[in-house]
């Protein structure tokens, strides 16, 4: 005969036992607790991506494709141009002036001023000499 006691007393013990054992594989004592949450979380990473994808979405639309197309997916200007049915240095203008307004919405901290040596490949800018022509 079924009992409504005798199930939710099965029910709780399965549940009991089955935290239990996940609960033993997963978790590791650690001498002591963080104050934050880890890298793992991505909740920093995500936040900032959401930031990027609406500040490129208010930019106008050749400015959008041209920035998406050379940092995104990493095809060199000439290919850019030529997705885009116009010249490599019409691209190289609609890259500097999307990179300007996102600094201009995202700050500096997203968008530095000096993108450093690691990125001065991805503007063409030479070594030691800055975007701006100073």
């Amino acid at each position: 005969m079924w009992t409504p006691d005798a199930y939710l007393r099965r029910m709780l013990i399965n549940t009991r036992r089955s935290w239990w054992r996940v609960g033993w594989r997963r978790e590791a004592p650690v001498a002591s607790v963080p104050d934050r949450a880890g890298e793992a979380d991505g909740q920093d990473r995500h936040a900032v991506a959401e930031a990027v994808r609406q500040a490129l979405g208010a930019l106008p639309a050749r400015q959008r494709a041209a920035l998406v197309l050379r940092f995104f997916e990493d095809l060199p200007e000439a290919q850019v141009a030529d997705l885009l049915g116009c010249s490599v240095g019409t691209v190289k203008t609609h890259t500097h002036r999307g990179i300007r307004r996102l600094r201009e919405v995202l700050g500096d901290e997203l968008v530095p001023e000096d993108p450093g040596p690691d990125l001065d490949h991805l503007v063409n800018v030479p070594p030691g000499r800055r975007r701006d022509g100073g």
